[in-house]
Order: C-alpha cells, then structure tokens, then sequence
C-alpha cells in the first residue's frame, strides 16, 4: 500500500500488545507506509509496557521496538511545513485546550501529508474523543478519515493474501479482550482506593458510582464517571488515573468488536 497513513500511539500499542510470537500484525503493519508524529511516538515508548502485561510479551514487545518499521516525523518540522499561523488556526478551530498531545500532531501530520502528496489521509486512532474534536476539521480540509484499530484489521484483512478470517476473528476477539483487561484492572484499583476514602463521602460515592456502573454493564455511565473523577484534586486518584491513559476509549472500541462479529456471521468480506 503505497498511499500513507498516519497512526496514534494507542492504536500501534494494542496491536503490537495482541500480536503473536510469529510477529504477524508487526510484518504487515510494516509493509504499510505507517508515519507518526514525534509526541505520538514518544506516547507510545512510554506505554507500550503499561497496564497488565506479562514478561514474555514484554521481552516480545523489546524485541519489536528494537526493529525498523515505523517512520516519525518531528514536531518542529510537522510545525515548519504547515507554518505557525497554521497550526494556531487548527488549535482554535477545534478547540483543543489541552496539552500539545499526540492526537493533536498526528492530525497536524495528516493535513501536511495529504497536501504533500495530493491524497486523502487515513488517520487511526482508537481515542474516540479525539476522533470527535477532530472529525469536521478532517472533513473541511478534506484530508481523509479517521478511523480505529478495528477498520486496520479488517483493512488488512482484504489486503493481504496470507491474512485468513480466523485469524482476523481471533484478532478481534483478542483486542476487546486486551482493552476489557485493562478496565478490569482500573476498577479494581478504584475498589482498593475506595477504603481509604470512607471518611470523604463525597470521594467514596463518585469511585462507588464507577464500580456500580462497570458491573451493571452501563458504560455510558461508567465514561461519565470517569470523566468526572479526573476533576477530583487528589494525589492517589491522579496516580491511579495516570496509569491508565487510554481509557476512556475501551468501552467504545469493545462495543464496535462485537457489532464487527456480528456483522461476519452475515456476510465475508470481498477479497481478491
């Protein structure tokens, strides 16, 4: 595939997290023109190896970021080629009051590679937030799509030969197993937090609603939860959260797994 594609740090780190000892997501991801922006790069270094990985895949997962394959651009030179007034304007247009993340960079790398190369730019990430901030400048720009970890598998599941259903499945399957992995874990973390907290009622409820939520299957519920726990001025909550940067992406992209499923039980998917 010749035409490039710009990938965020938690959509490479999943994947290569559900890849096996053979390697096959890493060789076909390579065979890709991948691009990522320096701050996404450096968001997956820092990753990779967090929430819940054994030691076997973490000598795997070495060993991989110790290969070539996957091409980063610098920042300043993301900035240069679409100069400062730009990249001020993109800010604004979205509104995007956070830190320079790499979300933001990657969307700033797709606009400079879709001009550079007179294409539309697919751009994956599985942070549905991000997909929302972004989608309309996308469209108004027309640089391309934003898609996820999800669309990847099954893009190359049509593209190469050697890539069977039942590997594409197990994949799947592997992926919402990985991001409800790392729920599970942030909720019982929140349940040993919520016995130091007795005596702050106010604190306890909010981690209670969380736990009650999660088991109750009510995910919108447990997204908004979560999202009003980050606004809690507290050094354990903010430790506890700090280990889970992902988040509030996992219920959505589990959902989308099993819509997938279901989906190929009614039809394949057209491959030469």
């Amino acid at each position: 595939m010749n035409t490039p594609i710009v990938i965020d740090a938690c959509t490479l780190i999943n994947l290569l997290r559900i890849d096996e000892d053979d390697n096959f997501l890493y060789k076909h991801l390579t065979s890709l023109d991948i691009h990522i922006s320096e701050t996404a790069y450096n968001e997956f270094k820092a990753n990779l190896f967090k929430n819940a990985i054994d030691e076997t895949d973490k000598e795997r997962l070495r060993i991989i970021i110790s290969l070539p394959g996957f091409d980063h651009h610098k920042d300043d030179d993301i900035k240069r080629n679409l100069g400062k007034n730009w990249v001020e304007k993109i800010v604004s247009y979205v509104g995007h009051t956070k830190k320079a993340n790499g979300e933001l960079f990657s969307s700033l790398l797709a606009l400079s590679l879709s001009r550079e190369n007179d294409v539309k730019i697919c751009f994956y990430t599985d942070d549905f937030p991000a997909k929302n901030e972004f989608r309309d400048f996308f469209y108004i720009q027309q640089i391309g799509s934003i898609e996820d970890s999800v669309d990847l598998l099954l893009m190359l599941y049509w593209m190469e030969e050697d890539f069977p259903m039942q590997k594409l499945k197990k994949n799947l399957y592997d992926l919402k197993s990985e991001y409800n992995k790392v729920v599970v874990n942030f909720v019982n973390k929140i349940i040993a937090l919520k016995s130091k907290y007795e005596q702050k009622q106010l604190i306890w409820k909010k981690l209670d609603c969380i736990v009650n939520a999660f088991y109750s299957n009510k995910m919108n519920e447990f997204s908004k939860y979560v999202d009003d726990i980050r606004k809690v001025k507290d050094k354990n909550i903010k430790e506890c959260l700090s280990a889970f940067p992902y988040l509030p992406k996992q219920p959505r992209i589990a959902e989308k797994v099993d819509y997938v499923l279901k989906e190929l039980e009614e039809i394949d998917i057209f491959k030469l």
